[in-house]
């Protein structure tokens, strides 16, 4: 082979070097901007499925409440599906709950908002069920990812209690 072509090859296996190189970092970008906007979508989808759930909790509450309170002495186990990293659902009484010691600032909203459910830590859902009736005027049970309760119709709206007699409202 004469000088110039072992130089031509010489040239060519450098120039492959860098083109991998190149081809490298290309991947390597492209890598990192998968993975960031990846992550920002499932981090969208998470933050609306807990909005969902928050939704379905609330429209299941008020129609089971609705549905029951024109069948005067009827007694309906409700099976609520609460959203998750929740620790509390607390059940207010408006014309009650200022008899609270234990939870004031629950029955301060309760008293000046008309909200009279709430999941703990609060959340930005306003629920508002018109004649509900919760004995000691704040009922708080454990979030659980199911909650049993007990809706009975009174003279006056729906009474909210557990349903399990091993359950007691705080």
């Amino acid at each position: 082979m004469s000088k110039t072509k072992k130089n031509n090859l010489k040239f060519n296996k450098n120039a492959q070097m860098i083109g991998q190189v190149f081809v490298f970092i290309l991947a390597a970008f492209v890598f990192s901007l998968i993975l960031f906007y990846g992550y920002q979508y499932i981090d969208k989808i998470l933050e609306h499925q807990r909005e969902v759930e928050l939704v379905d909790f609330k429209i299941t509450l008020e129609k089971s409440v609705e549905e029951i309170k024109y069948l005067q002495g009827s007694v309906r186990q409700l099976k609520l599906r609460i959203p998750g990293g929740n620790e509390k659902v607390c059940f207010g009484d408006s014309k009650n709950a200022v008899n609270n010691q234990r939870f004031p600032m629950l029955a301060h909203i309760a008293q000046t908002s008309g909200q009279n459910v709430f999941l703990i830590p609060l959340q930005d859902l306003n629920i508002k069920i018109d004649n509900l009736i919760v004995d000691n005027g704040i009922c708080c049970l454990p979030a659980e990812p199911s909650l049993v309760i007990r809706l009975e119709v009174e003279k006056n709206g729906v009474s909210i209690s557990p349903w399990e007699d091993y359950l007691q409202c705080e």
